[in-house]
């Protein structure tokens, strides 16, 4: 009996056991399950906010472009103008050529001759910039409209544009006279290298509007050498007097960039010019140059067009003496750390002697309007 029942007590503690073990491990399982549900939830919580955060960003771009469309903004607006100012070029090109070939030359005289238009078209390499970018074939389309003036006209032009000028000037042979020029040839081009150095300069480039815009005049020597030597031409073409003629017009040979503001018969006689010859007549925009004066010392550094460049007319003794005036003003640049183009250059020598100068209100493209008392 003793053996007996010492055999069950072991049998009843085998079985608690096994029972407490069975418990532990329906527990761990419990606990298992419970660990696993708890990771499925925090896994779809996860993927939830994934979702959100994915049809945020796609409700954002989606609103992005949305707003890009309807107010032409960022990128694609940048984009927008190019492919139109693209297509403006291609048609005017198109255009201008066909207009160019027509040509078939001057008739009869009909112009006043007593005064010298002067212009000037130097390759500069700007068709391959990548902004302000022109080629030398697009000037030259530009200048058409300049050489169907019937006027006496002094040209100085690179070799590889002597064609055009001839096919253009046919019938005024003897009113056009033609100097074969590229830019070594002129005077300021021994500053190039000055120039390059101090547009890299850190002294140049600080606080410099003009850098900052990666305009042309504070990144290319070259374009800086073409505009500031247009009192050159002027005062060469004083000193040839090919056609004996007192007074003396600077016409940019891009003039008007393809608009049609040329007189349409090509006859023009000058007014508000000739009774003025003792000075230099400029077109004077916006505000005017003495309300800028106060900022004289750093116009290099702003972009201001007052004095506009595209124009000026002078007799002789004038132009002369602002060429004069004006290598002065070149050499103090070159050793004070300056460069910028032929506009604050006629702005600073207003400043130095403003009764050399005589300033017409006007804009760009009011040339003839201002200056043309034939109506054609």
């Amino acid at each position: 009996m003793r053996r007996t029942s010492g055999r069950m007590r072991k049998r009843r503690r085998r079985s608690k056991m096994e029972e407490r073990e069975d418990e532990e491990d329906e527990w761990e399982d419990e606990k298992e399950e419970e660990e696993e549900q708890v990771e499925e939830k925090e896994e779809g919580k996860r993927r939830r906010r994934r979702m959100r955060r994915t049809s945020k960003r796609r409700k954002s771009k989606r609103r992005r472009r949305r707003m890009r469309r309807t107010r032409g903004g960022g990128r694609d607006k940048e984009d927008q103008k190019k492919t139109r100012d693209g297509e403006r070029t291609i048609f005017q090109v198109a255009t201008d050529s066909m207009m160019a070939m027509a040509w078939t030359g001057f008739g009869p005289e009909k112009g006043l001759y007593n005064f010298t238009v002067v212009t000037a078209l130097v390759d500069i390499g700007r068709g391959s910039w990548g902004r302000q970018e022109r080629g030398y074939s697009q000037y030259l389309l530009y200048m058409q409209r300049m050489l169907r003036l019937d006027v006496n006209m002094v040209i100085f032009v690179g070799a590889k544009g002597r064609p055009f000028i001839d096919w253009m000037r046919r019938g005024r042979g003897t009113r056009t006279y033609v100097v074969e020029t590229s830019i070594q040839d002129l005077p300021y081009f021994r500053y190039r290298d000055r120039f390059k150095e101090i547009m890299e300069s850190e002294q140049y480039q600080r606080d410099n509007d003009l850098v900052r815009k990666g305009l042309a005049e504070a990144v290319s020597p070259e374009y800086d050498i073409i505009q500031l030597s247009k009192f050159y031409f002027v005062d060469r073409a004083v000193q040839m007097n090919v056609f004996n003629t007192s007074y003396f017009i600077w016409l940019d040979a891009g003039y008007g960039k393809g608009a049609n503001i040329h007189p349409k018969d090509g006859v023009w006689v000058p007014k508000n010019l000739f009774e003025y010859a003792d000075q230099l007549t400029f077109i004077e925009r916006g505000q005017g140059a003495l309300y800028h004066e106060p900022k004289k010392e750093y116009l290099h550094k702003v972009s201001l067009n007052i004095i506009a460049g595209l124009f000026f007319g002078g007799g002789s003794e004038v132009v002369q003496e602002a060429y004069r005036r004006q290598q002065r003003e070149v050499m103090r640049w070159v050793e004070e750390g300056i460069v910028d183009d032929d506009q604050t250059m006629y702005m600073l020598l207003y400043y130095q002697e403003p009764a050399m100068f005589h300033l017409v209100q006007g804009d760009w493209l009011e040339v003839f309007k201002l200056f043309n008392s034939h109506d054609s």
